[in-house]
């Protein structure tokens, strides 16, 4: 009895001193402010409650590790350990036992003579006679190995050891967990915040309600955010009302559609009203229930104003500041639509200054550039409301009358008043330092009701009653004449022939080179002509309109896409031509059928033509309703391997933030702006516009009709590295062509031995 009760005693003794050893390292882990604090204080506490010579940890406590680490350890001054923290061991044999015994068994493992046996190296090292050992399970992360180590003198670990040893560890596994959750949270809103105030965008996140939560150091600076004022709010303490309830209704509709919008901004800053591009995406909680937006403003003022400014100067004429060539297609599209609505006629007057040549050859350009100006501000005078005057090009200037009269008789006597004043308003007496030039002017006239015939048609009436203004003797107004139905008619005879000219095989490709920087032949571009068996030689820019309207350029492109990759095959015979890469126009009716990118890799597999030395010209004027739809048909071209080239580039209607968006390869510089080069300062912008925004976007650059070694050299001069034109080759038969190409590549490479 006695015995039993001296065993209970002690049991008792034992378990209160296990309490006392828990709650004193349970005060350690509540008081301490860092894990690196509470494991040193802990191992401590461990080395006075075990008596041992040297507590640690290791990480990770897992077999399969190269490695692990000693994050922490304590020591007896006269058994010092390794000394460093986090110091990197191999996973030796040893380990890799001791670490597998802890992981197979639920509580301590000891090694001592009753037990485990100590591998010589490590009493040899370190002095270690006993060790305890266990893993202890984190929620959070990989296993950890706790141990201590008696040095110097054998310890038999007894009873109370393994349960105070398995006790502590797990409050430790415990502490653990929650002192890691609140790392890796530090951490996590750490990054975070790195990440929102190194970038050079504006962000802020705002709640269910628009109530700011979060803004970066970014846009505290740009809208003078000071001491995060807006955050708890609806920004109102930076934000007019007005930008506060638009900010709200966009917040309110990425909620409710629940996935990432666009929208553009315009905001006050510090440094004035700008644009920003926002990018707003819902954020979702572990339940994928939407609990915030959080915002990326990008600036784009400087693009909008560089996008308005090459708008101007592609669309208006420097000179003159009239609208161009380009703004009168839009301009009379618009007036037809208006007529179709409205039902009222409306007319173009084509105004042509006679002898305007031999005032600009005589006197020089710096006169004729003057009477252009006055000639504008003069037609500006004749004209009100929202007719417009335009120069079309050289001494040439269009004006278009909207809403006339609803009967015909009426539009043609009021038209005919406003033609009158123009041209005796031109009658004038132009002087100069030592001459005078008496200014007249060619006037065609023609109506249009609606949408009866299309602008380019008009085009061509008013042009050709311009003609018969000339032909009569100029300083004169001629109306259309019907009797010019003739011309009429011969469109009409081109139009229906183009699908059986297609099947007689009466087209023929001709191939204008392509060269580079040193003017040697690097590819071609195909060009389709035909040879009428009654009308002879039929130019392109006669029967490709008829074939857009008549939606006759499907298939003539599928059959120009056919004989260029057949060509290409043939020229990979050639060890020279093979070299050749072959441009392809594309119309945008062809490119927007649903079959388009299927056709042409079927073209291709049939034919084995080599992809890589294919390129697709697409027309800068390509419908933007559907871009993403453009993209991804571009993107499927591409990734067969073909290239893609923006053609007539600067004449279209593209934007700057379309074109960033389209995969291009190639900008082709338009002729038009080309063929003004050294003449119109206009033109010259706008090339070294179009090649700095070619280079920045890391697109090739080429420059067609190029006719004048002064163009080919300012191209080059400003990075232009390619080109086509005259200068070099005009359009010519394949078999000239292939001779060309030859001799020049020859020629070439003979020169740079």
């Amino acid at each position: 009895m006695e015995i039993n009760h001296l065993k209970i005693l002690r049991e008792h003794a034992e378990q209160k001193r296990i309490l006392q050893a828990i709650n004193s390292v349970n005060r350690l882990m509540i008081n301490a402010k860092s894990i690196n604090e509470m494991l040193d204080q802990i191992l401590a506490e461990f080395l006075l409650l075990f008596d041992c010579q040297r507590a640690w940890l290791t990480f990770p406590c897992d077999t399969d590790a190269d490695f692990y680490l000693v994050p922490r350890e304590k020591t007896v001054a006269q058994w010092p350990g390794a000394g460093v923290d986090n110091l990197r061991l191999p996973m030796d044999d040893f380990s890799k036992s001791v670490i597998s015994s802890a992981l197979a068994n639920t509580g301590p493992v000891a090694y001592d003579s009753q037990k485990e046996k100590i591998p010589p190296p490590l009493n040899a090292r370190f002095g270690v006679e006993s060790m305890l050992v266990m893993a202890i399970y984190p929620k959070v992360g990989m296993p950890w190995l706790l141990g201590i180590h008696h040095c110097g003198q054998e310890h038999i670990y007894g009873e109370y050891d393994l349960e105070l040893f398995n006790a502590l560890g797990g409050r430790l596994a415990d502490s653990l967990t929650s002192l890691l959750t609140e790392k890796i949270t530090q951490q996590s809103e750490a990054l975070q915040r790195a990440l929102l105030n190194n970038t050079n965008s504006p962000i802020a996140i705002r709640d269910l309600a628009g109530k700011f939560l979060l803004t970066n150091n970014k846009f505290n600076e740009e809208f003078g955010n000071l001491n995060d004022s807006l955050i708890g709010s609806q920004g109102d303490s930076v934000f007019s009302q007005a930008d506060c309830h638009i900010m709200d209704f966009n917040n309110a509709l990425v909620i409710q559609q629940q996935r990432s919008m666009e929208f553009e901004e315009r905001l006050p800053t510090v440094n004035g009203i700008k644009t920003f591009l926002s990018s707003s995406s819902p954020l979702f909680d572990n339940d994928n229930n939407v609990y915030a937006v959080c915002t990326i403003a990008t600036d784009i003022t400087a693009r909008l104003e560089a996008e308005e400014e090459i708008n101007r100067l592609a669309h208006y004429d420097e000179l003159t500041q009239l609208p161009n060539r380009l703004k009168i297609k839009k301009e009379l599209t618009f007036a037809l639509h208006q007529s179709e609505r409205s039902g009222k006629f409306g007319a173009l007057i084509f105004v042509d200054l006679d002898n305007f040549k031999t005032l600009n050859d005589t006197k020089g350009h710096s006169y004729g550039d003057m009477l252009l100006k006055e000639t504008a501000k003069i037609l500006k005078s004749c004209i009100c409301g929202q007719d417009l005057v335009a120069r079309f090009g050289g001494d040439e200037f269009l004006i278009i009358l909207h809403q006339l009269e609803l009967e015909e008789q009426a539009a043609l006597e009021k038209v005919n008043v406003i033609a009158n004043r123009v041209l005796s308003s031109l009658q004038t007496v132009f002087v100069g330092d030592d001459f005078q030039h008496h200014v007249t002017a060619s006037l065609g006239i023609t109506l249009f009701n609606g949408q009866q015939q299309p602008a380019e048609e008009l085009l061509k009436r008013v042009d050709a009653a311009t003609y018969m203004a000339k032909s009569a003797g100029r300083n004169n107004i001629q109306f259309f004449d019907p009797s010019l139905q003739h011309q009429l008619e011969y469109r009409a005879k081109v139009a229906s022939q183009i699908i059986d000219a297609i099947e007689e095989d009466d087209f023929e490709i001709y191939y204008q080179a392509q060269v580079n920087h040193i003017s040697k032949v690097i590819g071609a571009e195909a060009l389709i002509r035909w040879h009428h068996a009654e009308l002879g030689m039929i130019s392109p820019a006669d029967f490709i309109p008829l074939a857009e309207e008549n939606n006759s350029i499907i298939a003539l492109g599928n059959w120009v896409m056919l004989q260029s990759c057949r060509q290409l095959v043939l020229w990979q015979q050639h060890p020279q031509l093979s070299q050749l890469s072959l441009s392809v126009n594309v119309s945008a009716k062809q490119f927007h059928q649903d079959d388009f990118v299927e056709n042409v890799q079927q073209i291709v597999d049939v034919t084995h033509a080599p992809v890589n030395k294919l390129k697709i010209e697409l027309t800068e004027s390509l419908d933007q309703k559907d871009i993403e739809g453009n993209i991804k048909k571009m993107n499927q071209l591409i990734a067969c391997g073909i290239s893609i080239s923006m053609d007539d580039f600067g004449t279209g209607f593209s934007s700057l933030n379309c074109l960033r968006k389209l995969p291009l390869d190639q900008l082709k510089i338009d002729q038009s702006f080309v063929e003004d080069i050294g003449q119109d300062a206009s033109s010259d912008i706008i090339v070294k516009t179009i090649i700095g925004m070619a280079s920045n976007l890391r697109m090739e650059v080429i420059a067609e009709g190029v006719e004048t070694q002064q163009q080919r050299d300012f191209l080059l001069r400003h990075g232009c590295l390619h080109f086509q034109g005259y200068l070099f080759c005009k359009p010519l038969p394949v078999r000239q062509f292939e001779q060309y190409a030859v001799t020049n590549i020859a020629h070439k490479e003979a020169a740079l031995l």
